[in-house]
């Protein structure tokens, strides 16, 4: 887990959430909830209600994916920086450290 979470991006030697999920669910180490998320496939017709929820803080988690249909990355992604740029303003120590 330190050699995972000491990488900027995934790297395919990397473990994931999957693992930690099941290892909480074989020790019992887990209390089952629900919670307000929202799902989203990133392209040009759901760039705006992204946004949207990031700024607005609509729902308590947001799964933001790509799709085979996400077109114009770059503008995409350009959207996505300013909403969190709006809610994150500081740096985390992560980003810090380059």
């Amino acid at each position: 887990l330190s050699r995972t979470s000491s990488h900027r991006f995934r790297d395919r030697e990397d473990v994931n959430q999957w693992l930690v999920l099941w290892w909480q669910v074989a020790s019992g180490n887990f209390e089952p909830r629900r919670i307000d998320a929202r799902v989203y496939g990133i392209n040009k017709e759901t760039i705006g209600d992204i946004c949207t929820d990031i700024i607005s803080h609509n729902h308590e988690m947001l799964c933001l994916n790509d799709t085979m249909e996400t077109e114009d990355f770059e503008f995409l992604a350009a959207d996505l920086r300013k909403a969190f740029n709006l809610v994150l303003k500081d740096k985390s120590s992560f980003e810090k450290r380059e």
